[in-house]
């Protein structure tokens, strides 16, 4: 697993902060001889870090998972969270999807390349009419 943190900051270094900063959390949180219940909060702050860098639908899914079973911890106890932790630093090692107002890896927009559709050159003629 360390090397699968290692990997995963390698390839988040030249992005936001907040993803290196969510791998730390889950690497760190993995590595520690002992977790009380109340230490898997902080991977609620994590999995906002990976929400807001832009998760992709996999780790949307492991997110929602493992927040039911933060829920449940006393229920399931501590090696259901463990395995969606260690799922979700493996899936940290993959690139970030577009993050929400995120525009910088969007290219050609503002060089006339948007698309034009017939439906919106009807909605527009409509428009200067009335």
């Amino acid at each position: 697993m360390i090397a699968v943190a290692l990997v995963a900051a390698w390839r988040q270094r030249g992005e936001d902060v907040a993803r290196p900063i969510a791998t730390g959390v889950v690497a760190s949180l993995l590595f520690t001889p002992y977790v009380g219940f109340q230490d898997f909060a902080l991977l609620v702050v994590a999995g906002w870090l990976v929400v807001r860098s832009g998760a992709t639908v996999a780790q949307t899914a492991l997110l929602v998972v493992g927040y039911a079973l933060l829920e449940l911890a006393l229920v399931v106890l501590a090696i259901p969270i463990l395995v969606a932790e260690a799922a979700l630093l493996v899936s940290l090692a993959w690139p970030a999807a577009q993050a929400p107002g995120d525009l910088r890896r969007v290219r050609g927009v503002m060089r006339r390349h948007v698309a034009d559709d017939a439906g919106d050159r009807d909605l527009a003629d409509r428009a200067q009419r009335a």
